[in-house]
Parts: C-alpha cells; structure tokens; sequence
C-alpha cells in the first residue's frame, strides 16, 4: 500500500484544515489536502475515475462545475472535490442541462453543491431518486430542473431553497409527496403541475407561513393532494 501526500490544496478548508481518515487499524488527521493511490477517502476522485466532464465554475472560476456524466453505473455519485488544473478544486454548481435526457436512475449530490442549472435533470425518464447533502447550502430549484422525470419517486428539498422554479417538478408523474422547507418564500407557475400520483404535501412551517410564500399560477394545477399539511395544522 503507497500513500502519497498532496499539499497543493492547502488553500481549502475541510473539517477545520484537517483531513480525518481512517485505514484498518490506523486513524489520524492529515492536514490539507491529499492524493492516495488504492484507497479513496470521502468524496475525493481521482483524475482517472472521473465519470463527468469538468469545467470551471461561471459562479467562481477557481472552483468547478461537472456535467454530462458518462459512467455506467445507474447510480450517479457526483464528487464533492476534483482534480483540475493541477489542484483539487470544489465541486459548486451543475451546469445548465447537465444530465438532462441520462438514463441515470439514482442521483446522490454534495453540500457543496452551491448552483443547479435549468433543466439540469430534464427528461430523465428513469430517474428515481435524488439526495441532496442535508448541508447544502444552494437556495433554487431552478426552471424545469426535474420536468419530465416521470419516474421520480423520492427527492428531498434541502433547507436552504428558497425558490421553487416554474415548472421545476411539472409532469413527475410518479411523485408520490413532496417536502416543502421552511425558507421557500416562491413557488413558480406549474412548479407541481401534473404531479399525477402527488397526494401529499408537506410544509416545515405555519399555515400562516404558507400562506405568506408568493405561490404563482398553476403552482399546484392538476394534482390530487387537497390540502397542504403544516406543522400547525392543514
């Protein structure tokens, strides 16, 4: 087994500066940034397994966006970290149609995720589920970021969203229930529409805070679910 140690990502902050790993019956921290030969540590990849196309960032150049996947795997794990331009960079934003039309059917995203572009998972027929990290901090569903994902039966919406694009979720057939966060403060037109199997609506807050979110036309058209269930009531 070969360790080798990397300290060109020094500038980044992981878990307070430190790097905590664990290998057999070793443990320890490493401070910085690391490349390991025959091990992976968290969601660090190396520049051979890379299953996107990478880019830099149009939020922030010296960090990266990913898009176009082009691994086999029908589970997609996007990385927290890449290997670019000689340094390892964070991984902050999809671009716009990034896996749109991908026969992914699983898709596992980071905190780091700052930026989803439109239509980032349009069209993904055999899409499933997604999970957003339970830190992330992006705060827009953006237009038609899950249109036509007619096989989506799980998503969790994190905290962070603010907005709920126009037509973000429209003609997710399958979608049984949807968790709306606290700080939506917008739902755009036809957010939900079509949610044929969309019976359950759920609302981290007051019936008094729902009702204050600017909510426009169609938000909610053609689905079953009746009524809004909020922490104090429907």
């Amino acid at each position: 087994m070969q360790i080798t140690f990397d300290e060109r990502i020094t500038d980044y902050d992981i878990s307070g500066g430190s790097l905590s790993f664990k290998y057999g019956a070793d443990e320890g921290a490493i401070a910085g940034a690391v490349t390991i030969n025959d091990i992976s540590i968290g969601r660090y990849v190396q520049p051979e397994e890379y299953d996107f196309e990478i880019a830099p960032s149009f939020e922030d150049p010296d960090r990266c966006a990913v898009y176009h996947y082009t691994g086999d795997s029908p589970e997609m794990i996007v990385p927290s970290y890449v290997y670019y331009g000689n340094q390892y960079r964070e991984v902050i934003e999809i671009f716009t149609s990034g896996f749109e039309s991908h026969p992914i059917e699983t898709a596992i995203l980071p905190d780091t995720i700052a930026s989803l572009g439109d239509r980032v998972f349009t069209d993904c027929q055999e899409l499933t589920s997604v999970s957003f990290g339970d830190d992330s901090q992006f705060e827009s569903i953006p237009h038609s970021a899950f249109n036509s994902c007619s096989q989506l039966t799980s998503i969790n919406i994190p905290n962070s969203v603010t907005t709920i694009g126009e037509s973000a979720f429209s003609t997710c057939y399958s979608l049984p229930s949807i968790d709306i966060p606290v700080n939506v403060t917008l739902i755009g037109p036809s957010a939900f529409d079509s949610c044929d199997a969309l019976e359950t609506i759920n609302f981290a807050g007051t019936m008094e805070q729902f009702a204050n979110i600017t909510k426009e036309q169609g938000w909610a058209s053609g689905i079953p679910a009746e009524v809004v269930h909020c922490t104090d009531g429907d």
